[in-house]
């Protein structure tokens, strides 16, 4: 499950999952396309489902992919004890994630961090923009 405010976007991450045989479920509460001028985005939408994520029941799933999150509370809040949360997105007073949020999963009793070290060295880096991936389970 991906999630944020404009959570699966054109669902570009979804559809390199599904090419690795990999079964994800891509939500997003944003329901249009994001360029609908642009082939490939239209092309990468299918599969997405519009969906506010209070709405979502996570139950059944492992891992929960949260992808540059405008808060990210109603996610962290609504998943359960042994789930796993991929983050890709800034820091602490970064563009992502509210201070609540990145309080919560730095909360050791709460969270537990994973290694993160081969997800990041493979993410593309771009100027001025300084997110990267964090991995933490549930407690």
């Amino acid at each position: 499950v991906s999630q944020s405010r404009y959570v699966a976007g054109c669902g570009y991450l979804a559809n390199c999952l599904r090419q690795h045989r990999i079964d994800v479920t891509a939500i997003d509460n944003w329901p249009r396309s994001y360029n609908a001028k642009i082939e490939s985005f239209q092309k990468r939408s299918s599969g997405v489902i519009t969906s506010n994520i209070e709405d979502f029941d996570f139950d059944g799933y492992d891992v929960i992919i949260l992808s540059w999150p405008h808060d990210g509370m109603e996610t962290i809040n609504k998943m359960k004890p042994g789930q796993v949360l991929l983050y890709c997105g800034e820091e602490v007073d970064g563009c992502t994630g509210s201070l609540k949020f990145h309080r919560t999963i730095d909360n050791k009793e709460l969270f537990e961090e994973l290694d993160s070290s081969l997800l990041n060295s493979y993410h593309l880096s771009f100027p001025n923009i300084f997110d990267k991936w964090c991995v933490y389970r549930k407690l």
